[in-house]
């Protein structure tokens, strides 16, 4: 619990002689201070709903009460208000969140508490995920992997920042199942095209997207921030979908 408090997010890295390693991440942590109804809820529900980082493999099966359910995974899921949408309304698969946004990770665990559904399949871990996947995930473990409305930091200065790149790609590929999906969502067609053109360039990956559905424009609306934004724009919603095969 005490990374959490602290947003120890990273594992510092050094060199042999001791000297700080400086690595680009995919996002900016800002260290404002917790209100006490955030401290509040984070000591009060972590333990229940919270998984701790740690440089240790993990059976996924075994943080959940209902065993051998498809695993989905979501990768900076903000609000968290469309991970509990999905993970109450689809309760045959068990969901991990990770996220280092701590409003956002205290906001879903209110809602969960708050919820009159019992949920038993949505756990989250409050990290970098790129660590998540090398340290605590086993190799083709995961049935999906969702990376919503990613920040596409749009200036070319700034792309070494976005996470969807193609060494992150590689990883994801060794934690997700043959036949296993990677859906990702985003509001920018540069960086649509960025990952089409990424993706279709690596030979385990197949390409089923459908890349706009008009319904789905309604659901994410709905049920993410970046769906309502995208529609007061006039945006169009890139629905991207790739299928991992061995």
């Amino acid at each position: 619990m005490k990374n959490i408090i602290t947003n120890n997010f990273i594992t510092p890295s050094y060199n042999k002689k001791g000297i700080f390693l400086r690595t680009v991440h995919s996002f900016k942590l800002r260290m404002r201070p917790l209100n006490e109804k955030i401290i509040y809820i984070l000591k009060r529900y972590w333990i229940e709903f919270g998984i701790n980082f740690q440089h240790k493999f993990i059976d996924l099966n075994d943080i959940f009460i209902h065993k051998r359910r498809p695993i989905i995974l979501e990768i900076g899921f903000g609000d968290g208000k469309h991970l509990f949408y999905t993970a109450v309304r689809h309760q045959s698969y068990n969901y991990l969140g990770v996220e280092v946004y701590l409003p956002g990770i205290a906001n879903i665990m209110k809602q969960i508490h708050d919820s009159e559904s019992t949920i038993y399949n949505l756990k989250i871990i409050a990290h970098d995920v790129v660590e998540v996947l090398k340290y605590m995930i086993k190799d083709h473990t995961l049935n999906v992997v969702q990376i919503f409305f990613p920040d596409p930091w749009p200036k070319t200065c700034h792309h070494k920042r976005r996470i969807l790149n193609k060494s992150f790609i590689i990883l994801l590929a060794k934690k997700i199942i043959y036949n296993g999906i990677l859906h990702i969502i985003t509001d920018c067609i540069l960086y649509a095209q960025y990952i089409i053109n990424m993706l279709n360039n690596m030979k385990n990956f197949v390409n089923i997207s459908n890349f706009f559905h008009a319904d789905m424009l309604e659901y994410f609306i709905k049920w993410t921030k970046f769906g309502c934004k995208a529609a007061v724009s006039k945006k169009k919603i890139f629905n991207l979908i790739f299928q991992y095969k061995n």
